[in-house]
């Protein structure tokens, strides 16, 4: 494996993998697309299997966490967590984490497809301080084909509300009472929690990253007229604000959001920052990269009140996977 993005078949994953015999860690949902990496690579030698499963969310969790369980066998695991309670989820994360090197285990594989962007950032912290314990993680991500199926796109929605706004576990920055705040936000779909974000926070200036519209940084091209309606919506939304900018990042490749982030920072360095993916889990990726390797820079993430819980998304037959570089820590 390397460090870069590569973008392959379903089917080729587990030849991509080959013997790989560490542990995969996945997070069950309501979308059919949790099954996809666990019934491709259901047949590689890992030595241990950890299913997360939200019991406050929705009953279909749980339901789909036995599916998986049921084609992983004796090696797999179910580990509930609380989408309305982070330090819980935090504390379940770390228990697993401490278990894996407990086991001497090296290797991990994680499919981040559908983790919430709290439970990624917690879980991928987590690694990261444990980095002298774990040789190597690789991440996988199961794209969507389409995204609220069968709507226009001025009537896709993937939540609706804002049930809260809080500072992620471990990413808490060291923000100075004498600096103004920047707050960034990666805008994707859900617009109704990029503007509650805003209105809350206040901050002294707001950067709006929008998705490249473009074959090369978009995940997939039917998302590239529902995310402009919706970088729409939410500039409109804000366009009362005096001092706003936008920037554009790549929603695939890991790098060049990286690059993309540290550049708006540097140029802003007078401010103290706040981050919020709300792009692609690719692109969350990137976000815990960024403020992992600066410990002043803090992540905030909005909880939905509802989601879109009858036609959230179409699993494609195409994944992505790449190496979170432990290095860099």
């Amino acid at each position: 494996m390397k460090n870069e993005n590569s973008k392959i078949l379903l089917s080729k994953l587990p030849e991509t993998l080959n013997q790989r015999s560490g542990a995969f860690l996945c997070c069950a949902s309501f979308e059919k697309r949790s099954l996809s990496i666990p019934n491709a690579i259901k047949e590689l030698p890992l030595q241990k299997v950890v299913i997360f499963a939200t019991e406050d969310c929705n009953p279909e969790i749980y339901k789909t966490a036995l599916e998986i369980q049921s084609f992983m066998g004796d090696r797999a695991s179910i580990v509930t967590t609380r989408m309305r309670e982070p330090l819980f989820t935090a504390n379940a994360l770390a228990k697993v984490i401490r278990e894996i090197i407990k086991e001497e285990i090296k290797e991990i594989i994680i499919d981040i497809s559908t983790f919430t962007h709290e439970m990624l950032l917690i879980l991928l912290m987590l690694i990261s301080r444990s980095r002298e314990n774990i040789s190597l993680v690789t991440c996988i991500y199961t794209g969507a084909r389409d995204y609220s199926v069968g709507d226009p796109k001025e009537r896709k929605w993937l939540s609706k509300g804002c049930r809260d706004v809080r500072s992620v576990v471990g990413y808490p920055g060291q923000l100075l009472p004498s600096r103004p705040t920047c707050l960034i936000v990666l805008v994707g779909f859900e617009h109704e929690r990029a503007t509650r974000m805003i209105a809350e926070m206040e901050p002294e200036l707001l950067l709006l990253g929008k998705g490249m519209p473009s074959d090369q940084h978009l995940t997939y091209e039917s998302h590239k007229a529902p995310m402009e309606y919706f970088h729409k919506l939410v500039e409109d939304m804000v366009s009362s604000r005096e001092e706003d900018h936008s920037f554009e990042f790549s929603c695939r490749d890991i790098k060049e959001t990286v690059d993309s982030l540290q550049t708006q920072i540097k140029k802003t360095s007078e401010f103290n920052h706040i981050i919020v993916p709300l792009n692609t889990k690719i692109s969350t990726v990137a976000v815990a990269l960024t403020a992992l390797k600066d410990i002043k820079l803090q992540v905030c993430y909005a909880e939905p009140e509802t989601y879109n819980f009858e036609s959230y998304s179409e699993p494609d037959d195409m994944v992505t996977i790449f190496d979170f570089d432990l290095s860099i820590f």
